[in-house]
């Protein structure tokens, strides 16, 4: 696929003045097609393309010529053409400069806006060449024996050094950076690690995007608390004002807090029936993201998470409430270069990749990931902020 860039303004003034010059036909376009100084997906939320790979434009038929006789252009005619042109450059200026903002408390955060294709890319590898159930628990038990074999383990310390090469080749970031999925910022391996912290921005930690005392942490499971598909990159104070709370739509006007790339900590936007529930809702480009994550987690450790019961999950069984906005959020943001090549990296160094991933239409070939059941009848404890470290 191209994305054509804007129109030489030249080619505008070419036209104007040469038309007043000669009253012979012009064998011309029966229609003139322009393409926008910048291909953006028109959305309520900002969405991410790869600049490497761009939105897929369909080219146009040439049109059939026709005779054309143009009027002459009057000077009043060549002075508003001059204005829609300063007009035009302006917008593509503006509109090409890769930010967007988000309002919340009368406040506006910008954040990059990562331009997606309404085509993922395809995954064309041969990892998944002995998987032949099409769909329901037949697939996802495939998957599991699939991504649960012939791994490597990390040590928690090699976290920060597998960073390095999982996620320093973002397409937000300049390349070597750090990418944060809780953040605007991009960190300086090696040198931003947490350490104590007062404020967003001071310095990034490892975030478990599944908290570790949804299943016990490492005594419970080694393998989880290094397992880098989960495992990122995030600005150490956002880190902590998410704490264990649930993932999920915050009910806009109750944010008690709003990271620099907008993720919202706030009331959960479900079923009263639960109850005044917190809940911790991510940008909108890393929604589906997280959510492909969270499909990953609960494929991998279903036979394996014996703890706990807690709001949005039982072991690695998905609470309905929460695979509904899951499932949602996938479906919302799709695959991207970025998420594709994080999954590329992370299977260079732990040797098992992410399905939904790789395969996005997997996700709504199994049912469900879990009990389906609203967690109000379990009396469990609210999720607890974790303490600041």
């Amino acid at each position: 696929s191209t994305t054509r860039g804007a129109p030489n303004p030249f080619f505008f003034f070419f036209l104007l003045f040469c038309s007043s010059e000669s009253q012979k036909p012009h064998p011309l376009p029966a229609r003139t097609v322009v393409s926008p100084p910048c291909s953006l997906r028109t959305s309520l939320t900002p969405h991410r393309f790869s600049s490497s790979h761009p939105l897929l434009i369909s080219p146009s038929l040439p049109a059939p010529m026709a005779t054309h006789h143009p009027p002459a252009a009057t000077p009043f005619a060549r002075l508003m053409a001059a204005l829609v042109l300063v007009t035009v450059a302006a917008a593509a200026v503006g509109g090409c400069a890769g930010r967007s903002a988000v309002e919340t408390h009368g406040r506006v955060y910008t954040h990059p806006v990562y331009l997606r294709s309404y085509s993922p890319p395809v995954y064309t590898g041969d990892y998944y060449e002995n998987i032949t159930a099409h769909g329901g628990d037949a697939l996802e038990k495939q998957l599991e024996a699939l991504i649960s074999s012939n791994l490597t383990h990390i040590s928690y310390k090699a976290v920060w050094k597998a960073f390095d090469t999982t996620d320093t080749q973002w397409s937000s970031c300049a390349r070597g950076l750090v990418h944060d999925i809780y953040s605007e910022k991009c960190w300086t391996y090696g040198e931003d690690q947490c350490g104590n912290y007062k404020k967003e921005g001071d310095c990034y930690n490892r975030e478990h995007s599944w908290p570790k005392s949804w299943w016990g942490g490492e005594d419970e499971n080694k393998d989880a608390f290094t397992d880098m598909h989960h495992v990122f990159p995030s600005d150490g104070y956002v880190n902590g004002r998410r704490g264990n709370y649930p993932l999920g739509n915050v009910v806009r006007g109750s944010e008690v807090y709003v990271s620099s790339n907008g993720c919202r900590l706030g009331t959960c936007d479900t079923d009263l029936s639960l109850g005044k529930l917190t809940c911790f809702e991510p940008a909108p480009y890393m929604k589906g993201d997280l959510a492909r994550v969270y499909f990953f987690m609960a494929t991998r450790y279903m036979d394996e998470f014996d703890c706990c019961q807690v709001w949005s999950t039982n072991g690695a069984d998905i609470r309905g409430w929460v695979e509904e906005q899951l499932r949602q959020w996938s479906n919302d943001d799709p695959v991207s270069e970025d998420e594709m090549k994080r999954n590329d990296l992370v299977y260079s160094i732990q040797y098992n990749r992410n399905p939904y991933v790789d395969h996005p239409e997997w996700v709504h070939r199994i049912p469900n990931y879990g009990d389906n059941s609203s967690s109000s009848s379990l009396h469990a404890p609210r999720p607890r902020p974790r303490p600041t470290l």
